[in-house]
């Protein structure tokens, strides 16, 4: 974890993607949701589709913590990762239970900005 501390500090998005990852599931570090959620924003920031992933996941579901339920931030990223070519994001935005918070999100916003791929 020092090693992929050093490196992310210094702006390598894998490292900030597996340490995300790390703080995540509690591997090989304590668990904690906001610095997961701090590092996966990091390497999203640059392009990682599969942080951007993770993310809607933390923020769709809410995992306390530091990191609120949000569904409409959820849906963005995984709309924006589905954007870039995510075909787990495409296959989320599907289900059921995402459709339904997808047209809620877009009855409110009085536009088609978060309506389904």
């Amino acid at each position: 974890a020092n090693f992929l501390g050093l490196a992310a500090a210094q702006g390598e998005e894998p490292a900030q993607y597996n340490l995300g990852i790390m703080y995540l599931e509690g591997d090989g570090v304590p668990r904690n949701f906001s610095r997961a959620m701090k590092f996966l924003d990091q390497a999203a920031a640059q392009g990682n589709i599969d942080a951007l992933v993770r993310m809607g996941f933390l923020w769709f579901d809410g995992v306390g913590e530091g990191v609120t339920q949000n569904k409409t931030m959820g849906l963005a990223a995984w709309k924006m990762a589905a954007e870039k070519g995510s075909k787990e994001a495409k296959e989320l935005l599907k289900l059921d239970r995402v459709k339904e918070e997808l047209e809620k999100v877009a009855e409110k916003m009085g536009k088609k900005a978060m309506a389904p791929l």
